[in-house]
């Protein structure tokens, strides 16, 4: 798919789950769409101190998507790992995946 911006600084190209943009400046960007997706899911989490001090973490819009851990920072790594697996698996048996922040992996 080839794809102007509206004020046509760059075009943009995407490939699979790959995205290129090239500028009128000749910088050519290139974004991974799952990095993206992964980013932008991560933005939505939503965290809980539990009463034995340790953490949970949730990211709503992904139906599943939970982590606990001793620490906040644990929590939000082992978060993004179950994450990644609950994408990979979605792909692999063509779950439809929910559209985060207008990226639809399920194109």
């Amino acid at each position: 798919m080839i794809d102007k911006s509206a004020a046509f600084n760059y075009i943009l190209i995407t490939l699979g789950l790959v995205h290129f943009a090239i500028y009128k400046s000749g910088v050519l960007k290139m974004t991974f769409v799952l990095s993206e997706y992964i980013e932008k899911a991560m933005t939505l989490a939503e965290y809980d101190k539990l009463e034995d001090n340790s953490y949970a973490g949730q990211i709503p819009a992904c139906k599943g998507v939970i982590a606990f851990a001793s620490t906040l920072r644990e929590c939000e790594e082992e978060l993004r790992s179950v994450l990644e697996d609950w994408i990979l698996v979605g792909l692999k048996l063509k779950h439809t995946l929910p559209v985060i922040d207008g990226i639809d992996l399920n194109e």
